[in-house]
């Protein structure tokens, strides 16, 4: 799949005038004289401001091209259902994950991808396994980010 660069521009062009828009809606913080709201506004220009040079660049260069080409994904099940799976996997973890938690998400999530990237299952339950504990004892315990446990409440 081919996505033009005109396409692409706009896409982070407006994402980032959100972030700058969603950024401005956060409240400062009294006796500061840089609210949380810095970091995400200056994301948002670089965001926007890059956005609009791909799409430039893309305008300078595309002529008649399409915007979409997908041709190149003809006979790739395997491309299409791993991209497909990453962006409904993404989209369902928001009511999901608070439900059944970090580790049987991540689980439930990444065994499917490392499956359709032909790992064999001796290797990928392993670091599935693995890379989710880690990641939640390092969020969890080490950084204090709130991850909810769900159905399978780790010790730590």
């Amino acid at each position: 799949m081919r996505i033009d660069d005109r396409l692409v521009g706009l896409f982070f062009s407006l994402l980032g005038l959100a972030t700058i828009l969603a950024a401005r809606r956060l409240s400062s913080v009294p006796g500061t004289v840089y609210g949380p709201d810095l970091m995400p506004i200056l994301i948002g220009l670089g965001m926007t401001g890059f956005g609009l040079k791909i799409l430039w660049a893309g305008f300078a260069t595309a002529g008649n091209a399409p915007w979409i080409d997908l041709n190149a994904w003809n006979g790739r099940t395997r491309g299409i259902l791993s991209a497909l799976w990453t962006v409904l996997g993404v989209a369902a973890s928001i009511p999901l994950l608070s439900t059944l938690g970090l580790p049987l998400y991540g689980l439930l999530f990444c065994l499917p991808l490392m499956i359709l990237a032909r790992a064999r299952l001796i290797v990928a339950v392993p670091s599935v396994l693995g890379t989710v504990l880690v990641a939640q004892y390092i969020f969890g315990e080490m950084l204090h980010v709130p991850l909810p446990a769900g159905l399978i409440p780790l010790p730590w």
